[in-house]
C-alpha cells in the first residue's frame, strides 16, 4: 500500500490482531504534520496515538482496540485514555473497538466505569446505531467514536464489513478549519481605537461641519459625513498588528510546571521498576498537580468574569476547538466551495429562500389603520441633545458595524458628531430617504447542528 504511511501497532508473538492508524502519503509535507505520541502508553494495551497538525489546528487521534482479557489490561487502557485527555487542550478524536456494552445495557462493573471515564474527560460518544450483526445475536454498538468537540463530526456513514468481519466501517467525515500561517490575512493591521488623538479627530469633524451642512440632499450629506469621520480615523488612529504569539494556558505559573514535572518525574520512575508503592506516589503527584491545575485555571477564569462580557466572549473564541471565520460548503453537486464569494452567495441563496416571498409585480394590499391611528410623524425633531445623550449610553466595547465607525468615536466625539447626526437625520425625516449605509448588516451564519458543510445547517443572524 505505497499509497500511506502506516503506523502500527502489532500483536506480538502470534500472527494478526493489533491496530494501525493509515496516514494519505501526499497529506505529508502539505501543511499537514504527523507525529506518534506514546507518552501514556502500556505493553498491555493496543492503541495508537498521534499528533496531528494541520496548519495552527493541533488533533490528538487514536486507534484503539480493547481485548477484555483482564481487569490490569483495562486499568491501562482507562489510565491511557485518562492521561491523554488531561494534557492536551487540542481537539481529540478517539475511535476504537472497545468490546463494551455501554449503548445497550450498561450493567458491568467496567462499562459502567468506561462511561464514567468519559464523563470525566469530557468525552462525546458520537455512533448512535449498531455497529456489530451476527446471526441470533442482537445488534451491538461495540465501535466507538469519542471526541472532546461535537461539531468535529460532520457525519457518520455505517458501510458493509470487510471481508468476513461482523463490525460495520464507519465512515466519518470532519471539518477542520485552520488558518494559513503564510495568508495574507494574517496579522493584518487593525486601527487600534483605544490609543486614537480624539481631540484631533473631534477638531477635524467641527471644521468640515459645514460640508455635510451645506450638502443639499440626505444621501450626499451622509457621504460627506462618512468621507470625514473615514479622514479622520486614517490620520489620528494608529495601527496594530495583532501578535501572532499567544500563551495557550496563561493559569500555569512556575508552581504548576514544578507540580507537572513532579508528576512526570514519578511517572518514569514507576515505568521504570513497575512497583507498587511508586504507582501511589505517582497518584498522590498526580492528583495534587490536576488539583492545583484546575485551581489555577478557576481562579484565572473568575478574574475574566469579572471584566465583562466583551472578555468572557474573547476568551471563549479564544480556546474554541473548532473556529467558525471560515466555511467549506458543498455544492448540490457534491463540489467542496471555500472561495468566499461563492460561499457567501451560497448561504444569500438559501437565506433568500427561507423568508416569505411576496409576489413582486403585485401591489402591497394596504392596511386600514384611521380608526386605530391616532398620532401622526408630522413634526418629529431629532435634537442634538436627545442625540448626544443616545451617544453616551454606547458601549465603549461594542463593536463597530459594516460602515466601521467603532462607538468609541461616537462617544469620545459626540459633541461634534450630534450636530452632524441631527441634521442628517432631520433630512432623512423630511426627505424620507434612508442611505444605503444604513441598510446594510453583517449577517453571520451560525451553526445549528449537522452537517457543517451544508449551508441549510445555519441560521442567519445579525
Amino acid at each position: 500500500m505505497k499509497e500511506y504511511n502506516i503506523i502500527r501497532r502489532d500483536r506480538p508473538n502470534q500472527h494478526g490482531g493489533g491496530v494501525c492508524i493509515m496516514v494519505i502519503s501526499e497529506f505529508y509535507g502539505q501543511r499537514v504534520e504527523f507525529k506518534e505520541n506514546n507518552r501514556f502508553d502500556s505493553d498491555l494495551c493496543e492503541m495508537i496515538w498521534i499528533d496531528i497538525k494541520i496548519g495552527d489546528q493541533d488533533i490528538l487521534i487514536a486507534g484503539i482496540y480493547r481485548t477484555g482479557y483482564s481487569q490490569e489490561m483495562d486499568n491501562a487502557l482507562f489510565n491511557s485514555i485518562k492521561n491523554h485527555c488531561e494534557s492536551t487542550s487540542n481537539n481529540i478524536l478517539i475511535f476504537g473497538d472497545f468490546n463494551l456494552h455501554i449503548i445497550e445495557n450498561p450493567t458491568a462493573p467496567t462499562e459502567c466505569e468506561f462511561i464514567s471515564l468519559i464523563a470525566e474527560c469530557g468525552l462525546y460518544q458520537m455512533v448512535d446505531q449498531p455497529t456489530r450483526y451476527r446471526t441470533n445475536n442482537t445488534p451491538a454498538t461495540l465501535d466507538l467514536i469519542l471526541t472532546n468537540q461535537k461539531d468535529l463530526i460532520n457525519t457518520i456513514t455505517y458501510n458493509a464489513p470487510i471481508g468476513k468481519s461482523d463490525h460495520c466501517v464507519l465512515s466519518v467525515s470532519t471539518q477542520i478549519i485552520y488558518t494559513d500561517s503564510n495568508g495574507l490575512g494574517n496579522g493584518c493591521s487593525q486601527p487600534n481605537f483605544w490609543k486614537a488623538n480624539y481631540n484631533e479627530i473631534a477638531n477635524s469633524i467641527s471644521i468640515n461641519y459645514e460640508r455635510i451642512k451645506n450638502a443639499p440632499t440626505t444621501i450626499e450629506k451622509t457621504n460627506e459625513m462618512y468621507l470625514i469621520l473615514n479622514k479622520a480615523i486614517e490620520d489620528h488612529v494608529p495601527l496594530s498588528k495583532p501578535s501572532n504569539k499567544t500563551n495557550k494556558t496563561p493559569w500555569i505559573d512556575r508552581n504548576i510546571k514544578k507540580l507537572l514535572h513532579k508528576k512526570k518525574k514519578k511517572w518514569k520512575s514507576f515505568k521504570k521498576y513497575n512497583l507498587e508503592p511508586l504507582y501511589n506516589n505517582y497518584k498522590a503527584a498526580r492528583n495534587k498537580a490536576i488539583y492545583e491545575l484546575r485551581k489555577a485555571r478557576s481562579d484565572y477564569e473568575s478574574k475574566i468574569i469579572k471584566n465583562g462580557p466583551n472578555a468572557i466572549h474573547k476568551y471563549i473564541r479564544k480556546n474554541l476547538k473548532t473556529k467558525s471565520n471560515n466555511f467549506i460548503l458543498k455544492s448540490t453537486d457534491g463540489n467542496l466551495i471555500s472561495n468566499p464569494q461563492d460561499v457567501a452567495n451560497i448561504f444569500a441563496d438559501h437565506f433568500v429562500e427561507v423568508f416569505a416571498k411576496f409576489p413582486v409585480n403585485e401591489p402591497t394590499p394596504l392596511l386600514d389603520i384611521s380608526s386605530r391611528s391616532h398620532n401622526e410623524l408630522t413634526n418629529v425633531i431629532f435634537s442634538t441633545t436627545k442625540i448626544m445623550n443616545t451617544i453616551k449610553n454606547l458601549k465603549d466595547n461594542g463593536c463597530p458595524g459594516p460602515d466601521c465607525i467603532h462607538p468609541l468615536i461616537m462617544k469620545k466625539c459626540s459633541f461634534e458628531i450630534a450636530d452632524s447626526l441631527s441634521d442628517l437625520m432631520q433630512s432623512s425625516m423630511e426627505e424620507g430617504v434612508v442611505p444605503d449605509q444604513w441598510r446594510n448588516a453583517v449577517s453571520i451564519p451560525i451553526f445549528k447542528k449537522g452537517d457543517q458543510k451544508r449551508s441549510h445547517k445555519r441560521k442567519p443572524s445579525l
